[in-house]
Order: C-alpha cells, then structure tokens, then sequence
C-alpha cells in the first residue's frame, strides 16, 4: 500500500491556500476533505492535545481512504495560542480495503511530524510518498449509520469491512480526559433511472487518478540545509496570557485608585479654597475696622489741634473772666500766688545714709 502525505497549517499560507505541503497526486481533493470532513472534527483547544493523545480518524473520500490526525501546533507566528496541525495520510482505497490501519496513526512519518508540529513551518518527510506494509483487519460485522465503539481495535475492525464503493468515517477522540469512538456510514440510497434501470451509486464515481510521478525527496544530507532556510523560530510571547489578563487587572485597579485620590484631592482643595476666601473676607473686614478708628483718630487729633491752635495765649480777658485759681480748693497763703507754688521746685529727696557724711559734717 502506498501512502500520500499531506499536512494543513492555518498559520502558513503557499501557493493560494494553507496545505504547507502535499503529494501531488491528492492535492485535487485537499480542500474538498477539509471542508466535508476535517472542519467537522477540529479539536475545541488545540493546545491540550498531548503526545499520546489521538484525535483524528479514517474516512473514505473519492476512492481514497484518508488517515488523518490533529496535533498541538503551540503559537502561531502573531504569538497567538490554539494552533492546530492537520496531518493527513492518503492510500486508494482499493489497496486500504481490509487492512488494519491504525498502526499508520504511529509510523515513523507521523512521529516525525508530532515531534516538530510546533515548528513555523513545519518541516516535511523525507518523503511525501512510501510503500507501507499493513496487517489485515480480522473481519467484523458491517453496520451502516453512527455506531459507537468501546475500543479502537474494534473500531478500525469495522472500519474494514465498509465496501470499497461507499462513504464512511470514523472519528476517534481518545485522550486522558475523555474517549470517544463512533462510525458513521451513510445508509445506501438508489434512485430509479428512466427506464427502470438503477442509477449507478454516487459513492462508486471517483476521480480519475493520475499516473503516479516520482515523489519529490530531499537527501539525508540536505536536511540541515533546508531546516536552516525554512524552519522560523516559534513566535512565543514574553509572559503567559493569563499573566497579561493579570497585568491588565493591576493596571485598571492602578488607575482607579489615582483617579479616586485625583477627585479626593480636588475636593479637599475646593474645601481649602473656600476656608481661604472666608479668611480673606475676615481680615479685610478687621482691616477696614482698624482702618476706621484710626482714620477716626486722626480726625479728633486733627480737631484737638485746631482747638488749641484757636485758644488765645494767656490774656488779660482770659484771667477776668475765669475763676480765680486754687491749689486744692483752698486759698493761697497771702503773698504767694498759685503761679508761684506751681514753679517753686520740689524739695531734693533724701539721700541713703553714709557714715562719710557723719565726720564731714564738722
């Protein structure tokens, strides 16, 4: 049995569609398999599938039986997770008819691909193209619609035994967190032709095959060589995104605060502007008081001075016509007058005692 290999990467785009290589003998049905089968069983998180997990499974397509198998492809070239590698193994299904073939999900081509599924672009085969040998299948009962299976080996038993000429696919999900088994052969329709004779069966028209070409390979010691000019490193970004939902978190929160202490201290300063302009309107109210007594007191002096200015110095009219002067209210003693004992200097006060002044006073 002859297996063609191709492989589906949504992060690398060549020649008008995303298969990054293929044989070219099944490059004709590669996007018609894509959308009718693989869009159908694409893994909801990509990036949890493990090395051991198999998530893919056979289908019968044009008269090709197609092996096929999701890997975790890490990060795409933005950095962004959920890249999904689509592996894909394609024989004529009149040399598959009978064969056990899930050994092919294990050969040595798909443990090559696994181990470099996270690569960007992923390197291909040595070969696009080999002769397989596979085992046959014990044989099973046929059942045709959905049938749900316990074990892979049963599974692919009566994968087997579909006829060569219908449609059937097994989806297998087998991980450590779930399993699921379940074939599906579409129930066997024919519609009467003009005439009365049965028009042949849809399933039984294929496309014709080209003659097979050489496959391209690339020798053993090319391999560095082609490694170095088309493998890109894997864009992985700095942090985990949880750690950018985390970082994203502290900074809203950052925010929030100042943008609370921004309207707290603008309302204190509202409050500090208020307490000022009443401190002004305080002061300037003292100020003008203060400014009114002393104003006030300018104006009495001012009238004081007038007053005295406007007093008549010490005349003749001024002594008739007022009281006599008194010193206490009592007389003078006769022949001094008032003026006389007001200008008559007080008596010197008494000295402290100093025995000196006792022998100089004879």
């Amino acid at each position: 049995m002859r297996l063609h290999y191709a492989l589906f990467d949504q992060s690398v785009f060549v020649d008008g569609d995303y298969w990054t290589w293929a044989s070219p003998e099944v490059r004709p049905l590669l996007s018609r398999f894509h959308g009718d089968v693989a869009v159908k069983h694409l893994p909801p998180r990509p990036n949890d599938l493990q090395g051991d997990d198999l998530w893919g499974g056979l289908a019968r397509l044009a008269g090709w039986t197609v092996a096929y198998r999701y890997l975790n492809g890490g990060w795409d070239k933005q950095g962004r997770p959920g890249r999904a590698v689509l592996l894909t193994a394609w024989a004529p299904a009149g040399e598959a008819q009978g064969l056990d073939l899930l050994p092919v999900f294990t050969n040595e081509t798909f443990r090559h691909v696994a181990e470099n599924a996270k690569a960007i672009p992923v390197p291909p085969p040595f070969a696009l193209q080999e002769d397989w040998a596979a085992g046959a299948a014990p044989p099973a009962p046929f059942r045709e619609g959905d049938t749900p299976f316990a074990g892979l080996a049963e599974a692919a038993r009566a994968f087997a035994t579909v006829p060569t000429g219908r449609t059937a696919s097994l989806k297998i999900i087998r991980t450590a967190t779930e399993q699921h088994i379940t074939l599906s052969v579409p129930r066997e329709q024919e519609a009467a032709a003009p005439g009365g004779r049965a028009s042949p069966r849809a399933e039984n028209l294929t496309l014709p095959q080209a003659p097979p070409k050489p496959s391209p390979q690339i020798p053993k010691e090319r391999i560095p060589e082609y490694h170095r000019q088309n493998l890109q490193p894997q864009a992985k970004p700095l942090l985990p995104e949880r750690m950018y939902q985390f970082l994203i978190l502290i900074l809203a929160l950052v925010c929030l605060g100042f943008g609370w202490r921004y309207h707290a201290e603008k309302k204190q300063v509202k409050v500090l502007n208020a307490q000022l302009a009443d401190l002004k309107k305080k002061h300037q109210t003292k100020v003008s008081s203060q400014n009114d007594i002393i104003s006030q007191l300018l104006r009495d002096l001012k009238k004081l001075k007038e007053e005295l200015r406007n007093r008549p110095a010490g005349g003749t009219e001024s002594s008739t016509n007022s009281a006599p002067l008194t010193l206490g209210g009592e007389e003078p003693p006769p022949g001094r007058s008032v003026q006389d004992i007001q200008a008559t200097p007080p008596p010197p006060k008494a000295s402290r005692w100093n025995p000196k002044n006792w022998f100089n006073r004879s």
